[in-house]
């Protein structure tokens, strides 16, 4: 939940894979999020990339979704939609080249018109692609290494491929996303609701988005969700679309199947008649999980997991535009403490009260008139100063600013080049950190530590340099890298060699031993690894890449080591190769309250474990039982 605006928000990994940009799968839930994803209504995921032209609402025919118009966003604003749910505005200007830039006093991130096609330039230096409906093309990093998006011919998402050819695969049933295949080729399938809608929820067209609920420059290094926003009242149930049957309007994602030896069913409520978007709570396997209620605004007012644990109570304080200026915040264990807010959702205060255990609490932060964070006191009273240039890169941090003897002051200082990366990080009076990059896939090249300090005279003023060394292949993708450092000559480098997908091969020092990984998987996942010495271990994973089976090899001898796992994808049982196993139980709120391993005589050791509301353990018991205990997650 985030707190400046009583937003639930709630993110489900369904499956991840390794390596640079890596083609992963989270999906959030973000209910102040009015935008349609491709997961339907209030959910968006790692893919939900968008440009908005003139308007972010979703009945507007210029909304970037399947079958909605091409719209010119003339000299009007753009607006990028962020995976976390952000929106961050670009105006339109004529130099230094024409184009929209981020709305801050000194952008870097720039859209350009190319064609019929925009590219966006962030602060990273990452570079996307979007069509002239607003829909992404391409991403790559700025080591050049990224994703490009493929649609059919109605313009729905079919897949996604890695620079490496691996590749994600989505699957739409009457414009509803019902299957996304990951790269190793498994399935995980969704399913809608579709709501009834009331067209005398519309909103008023309007030439550009409320800036409530805009990013602008004084979001950085801000939470994404922090700032206030879209209200759901004014369009829960939401809008008819405009142009039937674009179901995914009106969809909301009611449950998803992952798959395993035992498939993990999550089912999704919105129970809430006032709000019927509004997510209520998840059931997993049939065993109710999690429970959200809210106040007559539809902000989040309670939370708790199963047994009434972990129950948080909230309750906001508004200014007269309806911003949340206080949330008072009750943990299970009754304490509260209230959190303040400045217009812009950015945090300028916490107070805790006071209780048998902690005094009164109190901490602040201050912003500059460009929305940095210009001064933070910690709880303690310490205060660290903050100077950030309009561009929003870091200058200086003064920590303990605020103490009369300058000794206990650390002042640290730091330098940029033009393309916004750093290149020196200096502690006054102890260190100085220097970063150099190379030209080409921009990545760094050396890292020079000078020491300042005078505590040991000898070495004041002495240097270690460690430097990086590249090879890649055609697409970019690095073939081998040499760290070399800090020691002078090549004794201490360390070689890693890569497959053209990525994937790590080899780990050899300068003794020529050397670490091999081979069998990679799709994941990205090794399925053996051999030591220096020779020594070998196999890995199989489930179809959800969880390990099921390890393998090793001593004195001509395969030995098995075995892991089990629940309907809720905790782990319930290891077997290790001598047949002697370790088994564990879980609460429907996901806690460990039991683990055992049998013993000789046919009893078995079990260790308990209680809890308070909190989820902090109270009680550890040891004991000998005749009967053996449950494993898993108790229904």
């Amino acid at each position: 939940m985030i707190f400046s605006t009583g937003n639930e928000v709630t993110s489900e990994t369904d499956f991840t894979s390794v390596g640079e940009m890596g083609l992963s799968l989270t999906r959030t839930y973000n209910y102040f999020w009015n935008g349609i994803g491709l997961f339907g209504r209030r959910w968006l995921s790692d893919y939900d990339y968008k440009l908005l032209f003139t308007t972010n609402d979703p009945a507007s025919p210029c909304y970037p979704r399947p079958g909605n118009s091409v719209c010119d966003p003339a000299f009007k604003p753009i607006w990028a939609q962020r995976p976390d749910g952000r929106l961050i505005k670009f105006n339109y200007a004529s130099s230094p080249a024409p184009g929209w830039y981020e709305d801050k006093p000194s952008p870097i991130a720039k859209i350009l018109k190319s064609g019929s096609t925009y590219v966006l330039y962030s602060e990273d230096h990452t570079v996307e692609v979007y069509d002239a409906a607003g829909l992404p093309s391409s991403l790559q990093n700025r080591q050049g290494f990224g994703w490009t998006f493929r649609y059919n011919s109605g313009h729905y998402l079919t897949r996604v491929t890695h620079t490496s050819g691996r590749h994600v695969d989505f699957t739409w049933t009457d414009g509803r996303l019902t299957q996304v295949t990951d790269p190793a080729g498994h399935a995980y399938t969704y399913s809608y609701k579709t709501l009834p809608v009331s067209t005398s929820n519309i909103a008023d067209p309007v030439s550009q988005p409320s800036t409530a609920a805009m990013v602008s420059a004084g979001d950085v290094g801000v939470h994404p969700m922090l700032l206030p926003p879209h209200d759901p009242r004014h369009d829960d149930p939401p809008p008819l679309p405009p142009t039937p049957p674009i179901n995914s309007m009106v969809a909301l994602l009611t449950g998803t199947v992952q798959p395993g030896a035992i498939p993990t069913r999550i089912t999704y409520h919105y129970e809430d008649t006032r709000f019927p978007t509004a997510l209520t709570g998840r059931t997993i396997n049939d065993v109710r999980q999690s429970w959200i209620a809210y106040d007559a605004n539809g902000r989040a007012a309670e939370t708790k997991l199963a047994g009434n644990v972990e129950r948080y109570q909230f309750s906001y304080v508004l200014d007269p535009n309806g911003n949340v200026q206080k949330t008072t915040v009750i943990n299970p264990l009754n304490k509260s403490t209230t959190y303040s807010f400045d217009a812009n959702g950015n945090d300028t205060g916490v107070e805790e009260s006071k209780s048998t255990s902690c005094p009164l609490a109190v901490k602040a932060a201050h912003y500059d008139s460009n929305g940095y964070l210009d001064a933070s006191t910690d709880f303690l009273g310490r205060v660290t100063t903050f100077d950030f240039d309009a561009k929003g890169q870091l200058q200086e941090q003064v920590e303990n600013a605020n103490a009369t003897d300058a000794s206990q002051r650390r002042v640290t200082s730091y330098t940029w080049d033009a393309d916004n990366r750093m290149t020196k990080e200096t502690v006054v009076g102890d260190h100085e950190i220097s970063y150099f990059y190379s030209g080409a896939g921009d990545r760094l090249s050396s890292v020079t530590v000078k020491n300042l300090s005078g505590k040991v005279a000898a070495s004041q003023g002495q240097t270690r340099t460690t430097t990086y060394t590249y090879a890649t292949s055609p697409n970019g993708m690095v073939t081998s890298m040499v760290v070399d450092g800090p020691l002078t000559g090549s004794g201490d480098a360390i070689t890693s060699t890569y497959s053209p997908t990525g994937d790590l091969l080899t780990v050899k020092n300068s003794l020529g031993q050397a670490t091999t990984y081979d069998g990679y998987d799709n994941l990205g996942r090794p399925r053996f690894i051999t030591g220096p010495n020779g020594d070998k271990a196999g890995y199989i994973y489930d179809v959800r890449g969880r390990l099921i089976e390890m393998q090793t090899y001593r004195n001509g001898v395969t030995q098995y080591t075995y892991y089990e796992y629940d309907g809720f994808g905790r782990l319930a049982k290891v077997t290790q190769p001598d047949g002697q196993y370790h088994g564990y139980q879980y609460d429907a709120a996901g806690r460990l309250v039991s683990e055992y391993e049998p013993e000789a005589g046919g009893t078995f050791a079990q260790t308990v474990y209680t809890y308070n509301a909190m989820s902090l353990p109270t009680s550890i018991t040891t004991q000998r039982v005749f009967r053996e205990p449950l494993r898993g997650t108790a229904p």
